[in-house]
């Protein structure tokens, strides 16, 4: 499901541009953390709940997500894009 579908009864649309920057921002900087750790990691996925104040919290990490669940978006264009970084990491 979208964000803009999942969030949309609780966000205004500008709040939910907001709100994906707020997400992306918090993702690239695990990124960062991990990767100064574990320099040769390629990509994560990081699993978020929200809870009823919309605060984000992170329920886990993943250093090897699973690509597939992707498939389920209308937008078929994110798995795509997906499928080809995990072709470019040799994952697929």
């Amino acid at each position: 499901m979208s964000i803009e579908k999942l969030m949309g009864d609780h966000l205004s649309h500008a709040n939910i541009a907001n709100y994906k920057t707020r997400l992306r921002k918090q993702g690239v900087a695990i990124a960062g953390q991990l990767q100064s750790k574990y320099p040769r990691l390629k990509e994560i996925g990081v699993d978020v709940a929200v809870d009823t104040s919309l605060k984000p919290w992170i329920l886990e990490v993943n250093t090897l997500p699973d690509p597939y669940i992707f498939r389920k978006l209308k937008d078929k264009r994110v798995f795509r894009k997906i499928c080809r970084y995990c072709k470019l990491y040799g994952r697929l």
